[in-house]
């Protein structure tokens, strides 16, 4: 787990961009990373329908032109759309962060326009040359106030326990949706939306909290 006060200490280093939402209202967002994938999207997507909750996922452009089908998906059942690079790669000085950048902005405008331009940075990392990058690409960064650490595979009981101890208005869950392993995520989407809702929290989705933070986004 990465605790919320180590995602604190960032802030001074990292692009300006969204951590957490206001901390007076008892407001969620929920976000997935790494996908699109056929398997574990899928899943996720239909745990969220099932509980009408909102997410953003942040999609890896390769991936996104191989399912095109589920980016559609995404989108048309009122999730948001963000971009994770073309290849997951940190946006370093020889990861080439505008064609990382630029190739996905190109697979997701066609697949949702009209989706927020937001960006999520694999490993959390963006070197010397990605904030500049972003900023010509109009990309606002989402980071994260809660991480449970579902990247390794995760009993859903597990994650639902690692997120709930950490809860706080305004949080910004990061989950997974990419790979096998993270079936315990999907398994876990229901039950902790459930969690989340008994404790009075609203799930919002991650422009409501950007909206409120005074962050502006463009749309594709």
């Amino acid at each position: 787990m990465l605790p919320r006060r180590i995602a604190q200490f960032w802030r001074n280093v990292m692009p300006p961009g969204l951590w957490e939402g206001p901390a007076d209202r008892r407001w969620v967002s929920l976000t997935f990373d790494d996908g699109p994938d056929p398997v574990m999207t899928t899943r996720i997507l239909d745990a969220l329908k099932a509980v009408r909750a909102p997410a953003a996922f942040f999609l890896v452009g390769r991936r996104a032109r191989r399912h095109p089908e589920l980016v559609c998906r995404i989108a048309s059942e009122g999730h948001e759309v963000g971009n994770h690079t073309w290849s997951h790669r940190p946006l370093l000085a020889g990861a080439s962060p505008d064609r990382q950048l630029s190739r996905t902005e190109e697979v997701l405008s066609r697949l949702c326009p009209g989706s927020p331009r937001i960006f999520r940075p694999p490993f959390g990392a963006i070197g010397p040359n990605g904030p500049a990058a972003l900023r010509r690409h109009g990309l606002t960064p989402v980071y994260w106030s809660i991480v449970p650490g579902d990247w390794d595979p995760t009993h859903p009981d597990q994650l639902r326990r690692r997120v709930l101890r950490q809860l706080h208005p305004g949080a910004v869950i990061v989950l997974h949706a990419g790979r096998p392993w993270h079936a315990g995520t999907a398994a876990a989407v229901g039950p902790l939306v459930r969690d989340l809702r008994d404790r009075d929290y609203v799930i919002v989705p991650i422009s409501r909290m950007l909206a409120a933070g005074g962050h502006p986004v463009g749309v594709r």
